[in-house]
């Protein structure tokens, strides 16, 4: 990985279950700086500006960093919001925090939810409605911050919230194939949001990450 070397401590980090130091999350944000030419940044539908780093890290699974701010949580469509993933993950808060609550799905005749499975295909995604309605019951809650490490299993239905803006994680994701993801909307069934991906301006991509950055200089950041 020549030329992030930073980044690739942090992934060993991960992989490793040890944390990553403010002054290690530092250098990682400077080199996705310096790194934007020829990294993917793209707006993701849950609020959040993705970098896929895959394609420079290697390895036999997938690496992105995932920026949250009040401009990204503008973006959010509802697409996903409640979901479950086909993605074992591993991930290090660089900067803020984030707060997971994680739900089990019942079949529920009077429940509040419908159910999606979302499978992703070379020509655009498809989205089927399951059968019945549902209800999600709350099992755990979990604040992560700066400097934690956390694992998100496959197939654990979640919501997630930033606690403070900017917030940045380095993830790690294998894909345990089988079915698509499945998403959870309140009310009656209807069309679903969007879920746009478009490629984000690489100046704003820039202005967000050394926001990010200048975050770990001590300077506190802004609630939601």
């Amino acid at each position: 990985m020549a030329g992030l070397k930073s980044t690739a401590s942090g992934v060993k980090n991960i992989l490793g279950g040890v944390g990553i130091d403010s002054a290690l999350a530092r250098e990682i944000l400077e080199e996705m700086t310096h790194a934007l030419p020829i990294v993917s940044a793209t707006r993701h539908p849950l609020g959040f500006a993705h970098l896929e780093l895959t394609n420079i890290v290697g390895g036999s699974f997938r690496t992105r960093l995932h920026l949250w701010t009040k401009e990204t949580a503008a973006w959010a469509d509802d697409l996903g919001s409640l979901h479950d993933h086909t993605w074992d993950l591993r991930s290090a808060v660089l900067t803020g925090g984030l707060t997971d609550i994680y739900l089990e799905p019942r079949q529920d005749p009077s429940g509040p939810f419908g159910a999606y499975q979302i499978e992703y295909g070379n020509d655009g995604n498809t989205t089927v409605q399951l059968d019945g309605r549902w209800s999600l019951d709350e099992r755990e809650v979990r604040t992560v911050r700066q400097g934690d490490i956390y694992e998100l299993r496959p197939r654990a239905v979640h919501c997630t919230t930033v606690e403070r803006f900017p917030t940045a994680t380095l993830v790690i994701a294998k894909d345990i194939g089988g079915p698509g993801p499945k998403v959870f909307l309140p009310g009656a069934a209807g069309e679903m949001p969007a879920g746009e991906r478009a490629e984000l301006d690489p100046d704003w991509m820039l202005m967000a990450l050394r926001q990010a950055v200048e975050s770990l200089s001590g300077r506190a950041g802004d609630r939601p």
